[in-house]
């Protein structure tokens, strides 16, 4: 009983000195949050909005094959993607020197004529130097089109010939024996290319699933389109918290050092792992009402669909109590405060950029992947992301749970005798 009130003690007066210093709390639980508003912000305020591409479009040949080809930007999915406008030349250059559109296409004079003619023209794309992602859309997508009218201007260059020989002569009509044999020609031309368009030589299987009779609470999974950029990165600020908690908490040891706090703690007739394992769990407190505010605040304010998320938190909590001593334990290791920071630094820095805490584990390269679960954070992120997402019952923490458990407990024991041994006892 006696050795309980020690600890109970021991762990009053670690959170009183955390608490007489909220800066630093502040400053781990700020680091996060700023990480993740610049993110949020690098992505458009995360509003989900499609990103739309505005197009000028100075057509000077007004002819119906310009018609066309402006008629293709406003066909489809390619409606919501690109927007067009129709200006002069004079007009367009305007707009894109002072930044208000994304593109501006020239149609030039007598484009329709060379097409038919079977001459080369040149189209006009300038393009917003301010801009990077969607200007290259829209050069893409021109790119293609004009590829297709050529292709097609070679499959029916006969045809289409007859077509231009006709508007040379003034001829509003075709023959009727001129027409019949155009459609007898394509018919042929058809009929040549029927190995590979009857069937196409490439197949697609439409594949329906009928999702009606499963919901997505049977299936017990976060579907694919509710996972939003917020939902994979928010895993990845928890253990950035994580991480921050530890290194600061840890660092205290110095601090008690200073203060000759070790060596007195020598003197009493307990042993020294109840003051250890008091701020432990004093740091240990701290955390898991942070993770389970920061969860709870993901769950039920941000409405990010984590399936368990309590017990998912719980296990983050038990995750960040085991970053405390694992690195307290690096910290204990030296004799000097700058040489334990120096490998502490480093070994946070592995952790958050090797781990998937500052970048998500989904977005990082596949080999980064496989290195990134041999790495605390990035094991418990599999974990965790495992269990909020539906693959995994909460059930399945137990055992991950059991080890964590474990390497506190080692942890906790190399403190505690590595301080009594020779770090509490010396004076420097």
């Amino acid at each position: 009983m006696s050795n309980l009130r020690y600890l109970l003690a021991a762990i009053r007066k670690d959170i009183g000195r955390i608490l007489k210093d909220p800066l630093g709390i502040l400053l781990w639980l700020c680091m996060p949050v700023m990480v993740g508003v610049l993110v949020n912000l690098a992505f458009g305020g995360g509003d989900g909005e499609t990103p739309t591409a505005e197009l000028l479009i100075a057509d000077e040949d007004n002819s119906l094959l310009s018609g066309l080809l402006t008629g293709g930007f406003g066909q489809g999915e390619m409606a919501e993607l690109i927007h067009t406008r129709a200006v002069t030349r004079a007009e367009g250059e305007r707009e894109i020197y002072r930044g208000r559109a994304t593109a501006l296409l020239v149609i030039p004079e007598g484009f329709g004529d060379s097409f038919l003619n079977g001459e080369q023209d040149t189209l006009s794309l300038l393009t917003n130097p301010s801009q990077t992602i969607l200007p290259g859309i829209v050069e893409e997508i021109l790119e293609i089109m004009t590829t297709g009218g050529g292709l097609l201007r070679e499959f029916l260059g006969p045809q289409i010939d007859l077509i231009a020989s006709g508007e040379e002569t003034g001829e509003d009509l075709l023959a009727d024996q001129t027409v019949a044999g155009m459609a007898v020609d394509i018919n042929n031309l058809m009929e040549g290319a029927g190995t590979w368009l009857f069937p196409p030589a490439i197949a697609f299987q439409n594949i329906s699933v009928d999702t009606t009779a499963v919901t997505e609470a049977e299936t017990g999974m976060v579907a694919e389109e509710e996972k939003t950029l917020l939902w994979y990165f928010f895993p990845s600020l928890l253990t950035l918290l994580l991480i921050f908690s530890g290194m600061t908490f840890s660092s205290d040891i110095w601090e008690e050092r200073r203060a000759g706090t070790l060596r007195r703690g020598l003197s009493v007739p307990f042993p020294m792992r109840w003051m250890i394992l008091g701020k432990f769990l004093a740091a240990s407190l701290i955390i898991v009402t942070v993770i389970l505010m920061a969860a709870a605040f993901g769950r039920f304010v941000l409405n990010l669909p984590h399936y368990s998320w309590l017990a998912g938190a719980l296990f983050l909590a038990l995750t960040g109590a085991t970053l405390v001593a694992g690195m307290t334990a690096l910290q204990v290791l030296f004799r000097t405060e700058r040489g334990a920071s120096i490998v502490v630094m480093f070994f946070v820095m592995v952790m958050m950029f090797g781990g998937g805490s500052f970048f998500p584990l989904e977005a990082m390269p596949g080999f980064l992947q496989r290195i990134a679960v041999y790495l605390p954070n990035g094991w418990a992120l599999t974990h965790y992301k495992s269990v909020i997402d539906g693959h995994s019952a909460a059930g399945e923490l137990l055992l991950p749970a059991i080890i964590l458990i474990s390497v506190f407990i080692l942890c906790w024991t190399f403190c505690s005798w590595q301080i009594a041994r020779r770090w509490g006892s010396d004076p420097s």
